[in-house]
């Protein structure tokens, strides 16, 4: 119980490190949110294939935002 306890607030304060390190700008921190998100799609679908496909079609969303020009030029320190 308490081995589950540690992972889950390891894997939300992943979530809060790369939240906090994108709006600075580090290149890294949005590759992080997308393995994290990519983690959540795994997650998803070993408790359903909705919940899976769910989760997919966020982590599109999420490597769409992230991955346009404007914000590559964003983390390339572009646009401060």
């Amino acid at each position: 119980m308490a081995d589950g306890l540690i992972w889950i607030a390891l894997v939300r304060l992943i979530a809060v490190v790369c939240g906090a390190f994108m709006l600075r700008g580090a290149d890294w921190a949005r590759w992080l949110a997308l393995a994290w998100m990519a983690f959540h799609v795994v997650v998803g679908f070993l408790h359903s294939m909705r919940e899976g496909a769910i989760h997919g079609l966020i982590l599109v969303v999420i490597a769409y935002l992230l991955f346009r020009p404007e914000a590559r030029a964003y983390f390339r320190g572009g646009e401060r």
